[in-house]
C-alpha cells in the first residue's frame, strides 16, 4: 500500500475487490458499495467517496471485480480525459480535449493492488 498520511486534497484510489485491504475497509465501513460487481468477471465501478481515509476529504475510487476489471475501469477514466492506449500500441493520434477543468488544485493517486 502506498498511502501517505500527509497527502492533502483529492485523490484517486484504485483497487481490486477482495484483494485490496483499502477497498475492503471502505466497503466494511459502508463508505463504498461494490455488491454490483461482486462475483463478476471483468467488471468495475467508479464512485466518489467522502472521507475514505484520515485526512482525505474526497476520493475518486475505481474498483475492479478482478485485475482485468480494474484495468477496464482505469481505461474508462483515461478515455474520458482524452487519453487513448492506442496512441502507444498503434500510433493512433491522441484525440485532443479542448477544455479539461477541475475545481481541485492537486490530484494525487493511491494505487493499492
Amino acid at each position: 500500500m502506498c498511502y501517505q498520511q500527509n497527502v492533502k486534497g483529492p485523490v484517486i484510489i484504485l483497487g481490486t475487490l477482495g484483494k485490496s485491504g483499502l477497498i475492503n475497509q471502505m466497503i466494511k465501513s459502508k463508505k463504498l458499495k461494490a455488491d454490483v460487481i461482486q462475483n463478476g468477471w471483468e467488471r468495475f465501478i467508479i464512485e466518489t467517496v467522502k472521507n475514505p481515509l484520515p485526512g482525505i476529504k474526497e476520493a475518486l475510487v475505481v474498483v475492479g471485480s478482478d485485475k482485468r476489471g480494474l484495468a477496464y475501469g482505469t481505461l474508462s477514466i483515461s478515455e474520458k480525459i482524452g487519453v487513448s492506449p492506442w496512441y502507444y500500441w498503434a500510433d493512433a493520434p491522441i484525440k485532443k480535449v479542448i477544455t479539461f477543468t477541475s475545481k481541485k488544485k492537486d490530484l494525487f493517486l493511491i494505487v493499492h493492488l
